[in-house]
């Protein structure tokens, strides 16, 4: 598995989490997916709660997935674009 899989895999872990309320491993399983990106150096660890939230609705949003709009999740992706402003321009990497 690619070390882009594996994040996609972490983020989709965390969306069915919390907002399916249901997961897709085991708990074994998750942590050492975790420790695995951690290992590979993936910035996916690096994230904030919020940055996590928006890069699932994003991903969500590409997919024509069901995406929670609650208060959190929309309070989320104001915060990563209030505090990333040049990822609207594009120049965020």
């Amino acid at each position: 598995m690619t070390k882009l899989e594996k994040e996609q895999l972490y983020l989709d872990c965390c969306a069915s989490w919390n907002i399916d309320k249901k997961p897709l491993m085991e708990d074994t399983q998750f942590e050492a997916l975790k420790e695995d990106l951690t290992f590979d150096g993936s910035m996916v660890m690096m994230m904030s709660r919020q940055e996590i939230q928006f890069m699932v609705a994003k991903n969500r949003y590409c997919h024509a997935m069901p995406i929670d709009l609650g208060l959190s999740l929309s309070h989320a992706c104001a915060h990563y674009l209030l505090t990333n402003p040049d990822i609207t321009k594009g120049t965020h990497s």
